[in-house]
């Protein structure tokens, strides 16, 4: 059984979502304990909960201490993975948090899953958005093998969630090619969706956000900037603007989320700020990014290297998760993260 403290470094729910996920692909039996030990409330949330029992269901497995606030869990998959999936997410939680495992388990050849998900929030708090997911994730993805094709029935947003995703992911043939992701991107083209809730048509917010953030970025370089404004369906009021940029060898994205009594064209200014702050030191991987391909280029048999604009503690959790699964050598010299087979 391999053991994971879920309190290292970052000590947070990607431990879990790792572990579970490369377990999942790796047939191992994993026990993690001390799940999210530094915060506030340890422990499963919601999210974390609805996640884990969706993997065990995934693979036919067993599972133990899955319930709200538990600290510890033992998980062993079954030997096949099932071809469809439904989850039900009760809270506001994070959908892109939940897929995480699912999408690590997706990296091997012929294979196919299609999930529905009724509930949670397809934007919310201290996670990516879901269409950071579909334009700045996926188009990599893509380049490893795994096609993930993503339909949004309906948007979620805090407290209320409830929204209705559909997610089709398939891989022939899972492998890494070789990229060069350090040499330094030439940005000509930033992308983005602004969105607003029908509840907040009539102020404007999805047009304010994206004006805003477009300004900004105007005023950094010369950028063909395409912003898409939606109003889109929710259980309640919300605003997001995701921007990113995505070439040959550059994967950059970045995101901010409307709040209460924070002003539309701040919102649009605080992602034109990490875009470029992305931009601005030459990442070819965004900070945020770096981490979740970790598990990925571990599981792939090509030397890879890729340069991002900071170095996070959850990459370097992620490097420590994945060094309990497989071996590997990873090397990180300045932003730019080594991997050696």
């Amino acid at each position: 059984m391999i053991e994971i403290d879920g309190s290292y470094l970052e000590g947070g729910g990607q431990i879990l979502r790792t572990s579970i996920g490369l377990a999942s692909l790796l047939k191992k039996r994993v026990r993690i304990f001390n799940i999210r030990k530094g915060r506030k409330v340890p422990g499963l949330k919601e999210q974390h909960l609805q996640s884990i029992r969706m993997m065990r269901k995934f693979s036919d497995g067993y599972l133990e201490g899955d319930r709200l606030h538990s600290t510890e869990i033992i998980y062993e998959p079954g030997d096949k993975f099932k071809s469809t999936l439904s989850v039900n997410i009760r809270t506001a939680g994070a959908i892109s948090l939940l897929l995480q495992p699912l999408l690590i388990a997706c990296a091997q050849d012929n294979f196919s899953v299609n999930l529905s998900i009724e509930g949670g929030a397809t934007n919310t708090n201290m996670s990516p958005p879901l269409a950071y997911l579909e334009n700045v994730l996926f188009p990599l993805l893509q380049k490893f093998g795994i096609n993930c094709k993503l339909k949004i029935l309906r948007e979620g947003f805090y407290p209320k969630g409830g929204a209705k995703v559909q997610l089709m992911v398939s891989t022939y043939k899972f492998q890494i090619p070789k990229m060069d992701l350090t040499s330094k991107p030439e940005i000509d083209t930033i992308n983005g969706i602004s969105l607003q809730t029908e509840h907040l048509s009539r102020s404007n917010v999805a047009s304010r956000q994206a004006n805003s953030a477009s300004k900004f970025l105007k005023e950094k370089g010369n950028f063909d900037i395409k912003i898409k404004k939606l109003t889109v369906k929710a259980f309640n009021p919300g605003s997001s603007i995701v921007l990113w940029s995505v070439g040959e060898n550059f994967f950059i994205g970045a995101d901010s989320l409307g709040e209460k009594g924070k002003p539309s064209e701040k919102v649009g200014k605080d992602a034109a700020e990490k875009l470029w702050f992305e931009i601005s030191n030459n990442a070819n991987i965004d900070s945020h990014l770096a981490d979740m391909i970790i598990p990925f280029i571990a599981l792939g048999s090509t030397p890879f290297k890729f340069k991002t604009s900071k170095i996070t503690n959850h990459l370097k959790t992620n490097i420590w998760v994945v060094s309990k699964f497989l071996k590997y050598k990873f090397r990180i010299k300045d932003n730019t993260v080594y991997f050696l087979t």
